[in-house]
C-alpha cells in the first residue's frame, strides 16, 4: 500500500484508488486519518437511522460489514476528513449532524454538521439522535 503526497490517492495491490473509490472488499477509500497517518476506510452508507451517542458506539463496535469487525466511530479529525470528501464518498445526509468519538470536557462529544462543516462539542445525553458513518484504518 502506497499513499500519494496529497493523500487523495492510494495504491493498493497494484491498483490506484482515489477518495470515494470502492475497494475490492466494497469499503470506500476516504483519505488518510490525521490521527494515525494510515489510510481511512468508510462504510458505503450511514448507520441507517439516527442514533443516540451510546447506541452509536454500540452499533460501530458490533458492526460486521465488508468482511471486517473493526469498525468504529470516527475521531473529530477523521470526521472532518469524511466531511471534506463527502461529495466523492457519497451517501451522507447533507443537512444532518454526525457523531465523532472525540470527547471535549465534562461529558461533551464533538459533532459535525455536514451542510457546512461546522463542528462543536455538545453534551452527548442532550442529543437524541445523530447520523453515524463508521470507519476503520
Amino acid at each position: 500500500m502506497v499513499l500519494s503526497n496529497s493523500n487523495r490517492r492510494l495504491l493498493y495491490e497494484g491498483t490506484e484508488y482515489w477518495i470515494g473509490d470502492k475497494l475490492p472488499d466494497s469499503t470506500v477509500y476516504a483519505g488518510v486519518s490525521p490521527d494515525t497517518g494510515k489510510p481511512l476506510y468508510a462504510t458505503t452508507q450511514d448507520s441507517g437511522k439516527l442514533l443516540a451517542w451510546k447506541k452509536a458506539c454500540e452499533f460501530a463496535t458490533a458492526l460486521d460489514a465488508h468482511g471486517y469487525r473493526d469498525w468504529r466511530v470516527p475521531t473529530q479529525n477523521e470526521l472532518d476528513v469524511l466531511y471534506r470528501g463527502r461529495n466523492m464518498i457519497g451517501g451522507f445526509s447533507m443537512t444532518g449532524w454526525y457523531w465523532s468519538a472525540s470527547t471535549a470536557s465534562h461529558g461533551m462529544i464533538w459533532v459535525q454538521r455536514f451542510s457546512d462543516g461546522h463542528q462543536f462539542s455538545h453534551h452527548a445525553h442532550a442529543l437524541e439522535g445523530l447520523y453515524l458513518r463508521c470507519v476503520r484504518d
